[in-house]
């Protein structure tokens, strides 16, 4: 019975100290992933501080091509509208090719 004893007190010491030692490579871990993400953070950080000033020269950018894209619309509008002028000047019909 002595034995016995024994025998459960070595096996539940060195369950006890697997187990510690599973539980601190999983500390260490977790605080390596701790790091890594406070240094992402600080990164993102840093990228959001750099573009902050970009705001607005983009918004002005996003302005300026809008107009653009007005005055596009616009003058090929005006161009559809010569085509058909001319188109019934000379008789041919608006859209056709010369060769």
């Amino acid at each position: 019975m002595e034995l016995l004893t024994t025998l459960t007190l070595i096996y539940v010491a060195i369950l006890v100290l697997a187990v510690a030692a599973s539980l601190i490579i999983i500390l260490y871990y977790l605080w390596r992933i701790g790091t890594a993400l406070e240094a992402t953070r600080e990164a993102l950080a840093a990228v959001a501080d750099a573009t902050e000033t970009l705001d607005a020269p983009m918004a002005l950018l996003q302005q300026k091509s809008a107009a653009w894209a007005q005055q596009t619309a616009e003058a090929e509008a005006s161009l559809t509208e010569v085509e058909e002028a001319l188109g019934a000047l000379t008789g041919e019909p608006a859209g056709a090719e010369r060769r």
